[in-house]
């Protein structure tokens, strides 16, 4: 599940990202991104130089489940 909030050719914030657990670790995410970004440039209306932001959470992970605390 993701979100990503824009104004339709300039700015785009990858908001949310998230997987659940016993889903985590087979590439969902990647692929989800991986399949956003071909739709993002074949978007007529986006620019060139838009410019597309994510960010995460201290210590939450990019590429596997965060350990639990």
């Amino acid at each position: 599940m993701g979100r990503i909030i824009g104004d339709g050719g300039w700015y785009f914030h990858i908001a949310d990202m998230a997987t659940l657990p016993e889903f985590q670790g087979r590439g969902l995410g990647r692929r989800s991104l991986t399949l956003w970004w071909r739709r993002f440039v074949t978007e007529p209306r986006t620019i060139p130089t838009s410019l597309i932001s994510l960010t995460r959470p201290a210590g939450a992970c990019m590429s596997r489940p965060a350990s639990p605390r």
